[in-house]
Order: C-alpha cells, then structure tokens, then sequence
C-alpha cells in the first residue's frame, strides 16, 4: 500500500521512508507541506499519510484542514507526528481532522500497529461505498425490472421446464420478460460471425455435483437495444441502462434455475453478483474455450451467445492464514463450542472483511481451526482482479 511521508527533517524522512519500506510500504516523501499537498491532489493519490506538524509552507494541521476541506471518494488517514504532546495539542490536532497522533520520539512498533489500524479503516471504507453502490445498482435494477413487467399484457406465471439446461432456462426467462419467438442451437445460423459489444457474466456453484458454473452472456449493441426495447419498452436507450438489463436477465436466470434444481434435492449457491460490461473490459482467454458450451439464441433483431463453463470444484479446508478473498463458504461456520452461533453462513463470499472478521473472533493464534471454502474460477478471479476486485455477496 502507497504512504505518504510529510517530513521535513531529512534524518527522520529518511528513517521512516527506510521503516515502512521494509514492511512492505510503497513510500512517498515530501518535505514540505506544500509538496505533500500537490501529491495528495494527484490521481491515485496515497490514502494513508505522516504529516509532520511543523514544516515549511502547509503545517501538518494545515494539509489536514485542507484535505477534510476536499470531497474525497475514501478519507485519507492521517497520522500526525510531531513532538508537541501538552493534552491541547493532541485536540488541536485531532479536531483538524488528524485519524491518530504520535509524538516524537517514538517506536517504530508503535508506528507500524497504528498504520495496521489505518490500513483497517481504509478497507472497511472501501466495503462500505461498495455495499452502497450495490445497493444502488438493485435499487435501479428493480425499478427497470418494475417497469418491464408492467409493460407485459397479462402476469406471467413461472412454469419452469422439465429440461434443466441452462439453455432452457434462459429461455424460459426471456419469455417471461416478454422476449418471444427466440430459438437456440448449439452453433450460430447467423450468416455474420457474432461482433459483441457487451458481455454479461456471473458465476454459481452445484453443490452436491461440487461443481461451479461461469455464466456468459455476448451480445451486439444492435442486439442489445432491441432486447432491452422488447423487455422495457423505452425509447430513452442508455449504455447504463443496457447493462442493468443484462445484469437482470442474469439474476431472474439464476433464481429459475435455483427453483428448478431445489426442487429436485439440489442445492445450488449464487455467492456472486452478476456483472455486465463491455467486452473491452472483460477479461481475454481467462478460461479453457474447450470446457465451454455454447449456445446461439436467435430471432427476430436478437441474436447472441450463451456460454456454460462447468468445472469441479472440491471443497477445500484451510486455516484462517490461508483464507483468500473471492473464496466461498462451504460450510457454516460456528463459533467454537456453540453451534447455535454461526460466523458466517454457507455461500458468503470471503473478502477481506470477513476474513479480518474471523480472525478477530477465532484469534489469529488459533492455527488448529478449519473453514470448508470452494475456490473460485479462473473466469470468476478474472472478472474481479480487472474491476478492481468489487467482491460483494447476496
């Protein structure tokens, strides 16, 4: 992680610089107020920061005060190091905007377990705005949804097939939203190869076959807005809009699918949500094109292509010091001695919260405890590491 060092004395820069790069801090110094100040306006800018208090040009209390000033999308935090230590100083500094206070001289220990809680805080920020924009994204989805059902002549019955292929499923899905007279073969009739624009992705896992299935949906622009015209009626198309409803047609496809296999005895988990894009930014050759089926729906204005990338996926058990984001719970996971109290419920997707989450609950030196985790697929790790890793769970 990117720490910004705001030092003037070049002894203590230097020594901080030497101190946080060994435990792997990427160090920026500056060594003066106004140049951490054109630092701190840079993209990309560090989000954790050492403000000495007295500097040439900006005081530490004065980057504060100006950055608190800004409308930054993650709150930087700072900890401010000086050799002031009278109580007043310490609410001076605090009231500025400073997250911690250390005085001079100080241990490096010290130093590196506050930078550990800043670190803490920054991530717990980043999960929250996440959350948020998810939230945001199912609020606008639904409202589109809202007005695409209510754009059908009569209410649509879920009368899900006896075929439980995905291809029949995503069929039957279309129907309901209106999307009629569509055929699907297992190769393209179109006399054009299929140039998609965008791409629908999200990904399942079945459990008693301990397998996981990648879902991917290519389609045109063309075939995009004539879909989303025939879901949604609406002229007033938009990109924004486009990749809502392909995100939807994904999850009404996960949730018929769950049904059906439910039914039969079949548990089926959808950890992830799905994601939709262009294809410039999804990720290239992120899966064995041979372990794909693929599937060519076709009709009037519409033509795209569903692909189905199964593989097997045992469930792993590991300690808490091997657990990794994107992993999914296989199994609850109970609070020792009491299996009235569950940690985390099966199908969550680990992120680092959850994961800081049970290590702060089972103690770190509990080496001896085991979590039941399937590991995600190389499609699904893709997705995520090329959309700055936005791990969220139902």
């Amino acid at each position: 992680m990117k720490i910004l060092i705001a030092e003037d004395d070049p002894n203590t820069g230097q020594f901080l610089k030497i101190v946080l790069n060994k435990v792997g801090y990427d160090t920026i110094l500056a060594t003066n107020g106004n140049q951490a100040w054109e630092i701190l306006q840079q993209e990309d800018s560090p989000k954790l920061a050492i403000f000495d208090w007295m500097m040439p040009g900006l005081s530490g209390v004065e980057l504060c005060k100006k950055l608190r000033a800004t409308d930054e999308h993650i709150r930087t935090y700072i900890i401010l190091l000086t050799a002031k230590s009278e109580m007043n100083d310490v609410i001076i500094g605090l009231k500025t905007g400073a997250d911690d206070y250390i005085t001079k001289p100080f241990k490096s220990i010290e130093l590196i377990a506050r930078l550990k809680i800043g670190e803490r805080s920054l991530e717990l920020q980043s999960q929250l705005i996440q959350r948020i924009q998810n939230l945001e994204e199912v609020v606008r989805r639904n409202q589109l949804l809202g007005q695409a059902l209510r754009n059908q002549r009569k209410p649509k019955t879920r009368s899900l097939p006896n075929n439980c292929g995905m291809d029949h499923i995503l069929m039957k899905t279309l129907n309901e939203m209106g999307v009629k007279s569509l055929k699907v073969r297992n190769e393209t009739t179109v006399d054009n190869e299929l140039k998609p624009h965008y791409v629908a992705w999200t990904s399942l896992y079945q459990v008693q076959d301990s397998i996981s299935i990648d879902l991917k949906i290519e389609i045109s622009e063309a075939s995009a807005k004539a879909l989303y015209t025939k879901i949604v009626k609406d002229a007033e198309l938009s990109e924004e809009k486009i990749l809502d409803i392909m995100i939807e047609i994904l999850n009404m496809t996960m949730a018929n699918y769950k049904t059906v296999l439910n039914a039969n005895g079949i548990q089926i988990l959808t950890p992830f949500i799905p994601k939709a894009m262009t294809v410039v930014k999804f990720p290239a050759n992120s899966y064995e094109k041979e372990s794909a089926k693929e599937f060519y729906f076709e009709g009037q204005d519409i033509s795209f292509k569903l692909e189905v990338i199964e593989q097997s996926t045992p469930v792993e058990q590991k300690s808490l010091n091997e657990l990794r984001s994107l992993e999914v719970v296989a199994e609850p996971v109970y609070w020792p001695g009491n299996k009235a109290r569950i940690i985390l419920n099966t199908g969550i997707l680990l992120n680092e919260y959850y994961i800081l989450k049970l290590r702060d609950v089972l103690h770190l030196q509990d080496l001896e405890f085991r979590v039941s985790v399937y590991q995600p697929s190389k499609l699904s790790r893709s997705v995520h590491s090329s959309n700055n890793q936005l791990v969220e769970t139902n």
